[in-house]
């Protein structure tokens, strides 16, 4: 599948479901950023990364969960603990 930032765009500030297995968790994607590789003024490759919020009384380690939303289905995605705000936990995904 190729992902693209426009895949994702009406999704911020919707909720998903991110698990392994049995238990999920709800988290809220909360920031879409551009990830831009430029060489000499030049755009080489166009990055994005994606940031959910979930709650802090269970935190996912960093992995591999599958990520759901009605609108997109299931998805494969490596996330990273980037650590709590004053709202939640927040998990990044970054796509190259």
């Amino acid at each position: 599948m190729n992902f693209s930032r426009s895949m994702f765009q009406p999704l911020e500030g919707k909720t998903f479901s991110i698990g392994n297995g049995v238990e999920a968790l709800q988290a809220d994607l909360i920031n879409i950023s551009d990830l831009l590789e430029i060489d000499d003024g030049v755009v080489q490759s166009r990055q994005f990364s994606l940031v959910w919020r979930g709650p802090v009384d269970k935190v996912l380690d960093q992995g591999t969960y599958t990520v759901s939303h009605p609108d997109i289905g299931d998805l494969q995605l490596f996330l990273v603990t980037i650590g709590p705000d004053e709202h939640g936990m927040r998990y990044e995904a970054v796509f190259t």
